[in-house]
């Protein structure tokens, strides 16, 4: 039977809206050095939990969430990852769960471990490659447009980024392809469809060239064209990501860099992957490690986050106007030890975006409430009716006026955007992986986001 889900949400006049966040909330104490963290849905109960890489006792780890924000003790998934750096999850095996992927900088080692019942427990660690030269970041997507998820690295000795073909869909893994060896230093990668030609397109931040660079993937099938400069003016480059910030269309890139303590965004001014000149949001973030993007206020457009690290500091800055005008640093907070890692998820199920931490010096996990204050009084209330959700292919949104609407996965990427018209519209997320998913509604009147999970 068809269940219908109505939902009353307020919407507000003029979209003056304000993030607020509650205290640091401490997930974990056990992850020593901690060095990246990510959320994911790991137990396929709906809700994101929280991954944990911990450079000081080489573990890769996970926490239980009850869907409010209450977490459970650390799982350990491996003791095993020598001097863990970074963790990612995504589907490698084709299953329907989240696996789990780990660069290790000691060793040298990108591994995977396979969530063996969807609930959470995990096989053995599968080492793809044991040779990378000092491996910083991993990220996973679907390089080759294959429907299977493969994934991309980058590693700092040998100053490479390059990828690995999930062979047949079942994680098993083919040898190294080199996107480049001009990335000096390479700390940081992503990945999205920069040119917007459909296929998937690689960023890299490298720390010893000050570089923010991009690799055009030619044929959509995992064939790198030359580096391709963003910008040689990020000093000790660290972080990279992309995301929507100037309401066009298509896909940005933001930096963090520690030496010069900026976190910068550069816009791609045709869609084709030509950038701007440096647009600086800040060069109050200290020791700037990381950089994320979501929606924190709720008002429709993309805010950044960062991490600043020789302040202890985590800090968001509003996307003003929608069009890359960003306000002021405001500091979520200041007890984040030499922080690392910085990433936003809706933890405790009120459809907001929380913050989560990950703190190298004081070994600890934790999270920040998105209280999300509203600063005017004036509202009205808008009807909407979701139905199914969770859904497996396909949700029907019904409304009474006209809008507008992303269609928003955990990371922040937006992944469709579109017209509802009045009544009822389908939308098709059945491409998409399980998880949690936004969708953000703009009417005349106001705008508000809606969550949904795919089954």
């Amino acid at each position: 039977m068809k269940t219908k889900i109505l939902i009353i949400l307020t919407c507000i006049i003029n979209l003056n809206l304000n993030a607020q966040f509650g205290p640091q909330q401490i997930i974990s104490t056990n992850a020593n050095s901690a060095s990246s963290v990510s959320t994911a849905d790991i137990d396929g109960d709906g809700d994101m939990d929280v991954l944990s890489a911990s450079f000081g006792d080489d573990k890769i780890a996970w926490y239980e969430n009850d869907g409010q924000g209450n977490f459970g003790s650390q799982q350990i998934i491996s003791i095993n990852a020598d001097g863990a750096y970074s963790v990612y999850a995504a589907d490698f095996d084709s299953d329907g769960d989240l696996d789990v992927l780990s660069a290790s900088q000691t060793d040298d080692k990108i591994a995977w471990y396979e969530n063996t019942d969807g609930l959470g427990n995990f096989g053995n660690q599968q080492i793809i490659v044991g040779s990378t030269n000092d491996p910083l970041s991993v990220y996973a997507t679907d390089i080759d447009g294959d429907g299977d998820m493969d994934f991309i690295s980058a590693s700092m000795f040998d100053d490479k980024v390059a990828w690995y073909e999930n062979t047949d869909g079942l994680g098993n893994f083919g040898p190294q392809q080199i996107i480049t060896t001009n990335a000096d230093a390479a700390h940081s990668v992503y990945a999205t469809d920069i040119d917007g030609d459909g296929d998937i397109d690689v960023l890299s931040a490298s720390s010893g060239d000050n570089k923010i660079a991009w690799y055009e993937n030619t044929d959509g099938q995992g064939n790198f064209g030359a580096q391709q400069i963003i910008s040689v003016n990020a000093i000790l480059a660290l972080s990279v990501f992309s995301i929507h910030i100037d309401g066009d269309g298509d896909m940005d890139v933001l930096s963090a860099s520690r030496s010069d303590n900026k976190v910068a965004w550069y816009e791609n001014t045709t869609g084709l992957g030509n950038f701007g000149p440096e647009q600086i949001i800040t060069t109050n973030a200290i020791g700037a490690t990381s950089v994320h993007s979501v929606d924190i206020d709720g008002d429709g457009d993309m805010d950044v986050l960062s991490a600043c690290a020789h302040i202890d500091a985590i800090a968001w800055y509003e996307n003003t106007d929608g069009q890359g005008g960003f306000g002021p640093q405001q500091i979520i907070t200041t007890n984040a030890v030499f922080t690392k890692s910085v990433v936003a998820s809706d933890l405790d199920g009120d459809g907001d975006m929380d913050v989560l931490s990950a703190s190298y010096e004081n070994v600890n996990i934790a999270w920040y409430e998105n209280q999300h204050l509203l600063s005017i009084n004036d509202n009205i209330l808008l009807k909407l009716l979701l139905y199914p959700n969770p859904t497996n292919n396909f949700a029907t949104i019904s409304l009474e006026e006209e809008a507008t609407y992303s269609l928003i996965n955990i990371q922040g990427r937006i992944l469709q955007q579109g017209q509802f018209t009045i009544g009822d519209n389908t939308l098709d997320v059945s491409q998409y992986a399980r998880g949690l998913y936004f969708i953000n509604v703009k009417t005349v009147v106001g705008n508000t986001t809606l969550k949904l999970i795919k089954k």
